[in-house]
């Protein structure tokens, strides 16, 4: 086996600074998991893709489903209801998630933060704008881990590709919890969505990919023959960032607030997402993750609050800049004839910079919204299980296609249950502001 093998497998041990406790939960799947079999690993990824697909189903079909009626009534505190369900179901089902991605695939996620502690962090009750790289396709799935040290699970809203929407049980599950979907074919209409989402009543934390797509080797090219056409520099780990989303989604969340009670400001986080993947250097991918079992050994990010923001294109523009400074010396070691791998050497984890490390599930408060998390979706498991059990199978099969079909025929008819939210606010109120034209 050569050197650069032999690396691909090791974890980094903690920094110093970390102050890591024993977790309530066993962890020995996870801390076993390079060193198992290639066959057991893909059995690993296999098992938590399984997971998710089964356990958001049941997800939709017991807790989401049975909450659809309260879209029909005329008064915005039925769409509140409405909200809060889909919320709690949301926090349930992506603990599940994340905690499946750290004990049985084995990642290991780490926060880290500059300037700022997570313990201030977390006492942010306003609404929280997130902005991050988007170096994989599946950088979102990560993300939960972030969202549920800072405990907010429940009101998380991701800015995705419109096309996930129509994902059984996953799509259906977001467009309960009214996440903006863009197309990017009209870009006015994108703007509009984003804007309108802003505006859906208590607070909220959005998280959005300036970047609009992965850092793929094609999507890489057409950065780098924009940054020719316009005499920018060239990127190579993260692209140029499209201001348009940002600024919208911020002077639509800043509006919002003016309209409440306490007029509390809403809070901007940048997000650094940094991999060491099964190969270090390279970046993770639905295929090598949950098809080939290579999941990647380490997550991390960085987490810093950018201070007053006077012109969003120009920060966004400033922090995409310094993104690709940190990134660069981060992958640095693992870099050989040009390439993003090959050396067999690991990432520097300090070029980061942090002040605070801590793995997600040692941040305070994150083992009992596991807990709970698993608990929640141990009692669906059960009454699944139970009307199993005792309605005829004619009947369960029934209700499971019924339960489906009306997400199908909801998004065939009117677009998707988030538009059905959105026209509702705007129907019978609730939106912080009227609705422009």
């Amino acid at each position: 086996m050569s050197t650069g093998v032999k690396h691909e497998l090791m974890l980094l041990p903690p920094q110093p600074s970390e102050k890591l406790k024993p977790c309530l939960i066993p962890c020995v799947m996870a801390e076993d998991y390079a060193s198992k079999p290639r066959e057991a690993r893909r059995f690993s990824a296999i098992l938590v893709a399984i997971i998710f697909i089964q356990t958001v189903l049941v997800e939709c079909c017991l807790i989401l489903w049975p909450a659809l009626p309260l879209l029909l009534i005329p008064r915005p505190e039925a769409r509140k209801v409405f909200a809060k369900v889909a919320g709690w179901g949301q926090a349930a089902w992506l603990g599940l998630a994340v905690t499946c991605l750290r004990f049985i695939a084995g990642v290991r996620i780490y926060i880290h933060t500059r300037g700022v502690s997570l313990a201030e962090l977390q006492k942010i009750h306003t609404s929280v704008l997130m902005i991050s790289n988007h170096p994989s396709r599946i950088d979102w799935m990560f993300h939960w881990a972030l969202a549920i040290a800072l405990g907010r699970l429940p009101d998380l809203k991701i800015v995705l590709k419109d096309t996930l929407r129509v994902a059984p049980g996953f799509g259906w599950a977001m467009q309960c919890n009214a996440y903006p979907f863009v197309c990017r074919k009209d870009r006015n209409a994108d703007l509009e969505t984003l804007r309108r989402t802003s505006f859906l009543g208590d607070p909220l934390a959005m998280l959005l990919f300036p970047e609009g797509t992965d850092l793929s080797d094609s999507n890489l090219q057409k950065s780098h023959a924009h940054a020719e056409k316009e005499g920018l520099s060239k990127y190579m780990q993260v692209l140029h960032p499209r201001t348009a989303g940002f600024e919208t989604a911020w002077s639509s969340m800043t509006e919002a607030a003016k309209t409440t009670k306490a007029e509390e400001v809403p809070v901007l986080l940048d997000l650094t997402v940094a991999y060491i993947d099964h190969v270090p250097g390279e970046l993770p991918n639905e295929v090598k993750f949950f098809g080939r079992g290579e999941c990647c050994q380490e997550v991390h990010f960085l987490v810093q609050r950018p201070g007053t923001v006077d012109s969003a294109s120009a920060l966004c523009t400033k922090l995409w800049k310094e993104k690709e400074e940190t990134l660069s010396k981060f992958y640095a070691p693992c870099q050989k004839d040009g390439k993003r791998s090959g050396s067999g050497k690991l990432p520097d984890r300090s070029a980061l910079g942090a002040s605070h490390t801590v793995l997600w599930e040692e941040a305070p408060g994150a083992q009992g919204r596991m807990l709970g998390s698993l608990l929640v979706a141990f009692i669906c498991e059960a009454i699944a299980f139970y009307l199993l059990c005792k309605l005829p199978w004619i009947l369960t099969f029934g209700l499971f296609a019924a339960a489906c079909a009306s997400f199908v025929i909801i998004q065939k008819l009117a677009g998707g249950i988030d538009k059905v939210i959105l026209t509702h606010a705007d129907r019978y109120g609730g939106l912080s502001s009227p609705k422009q034209d």
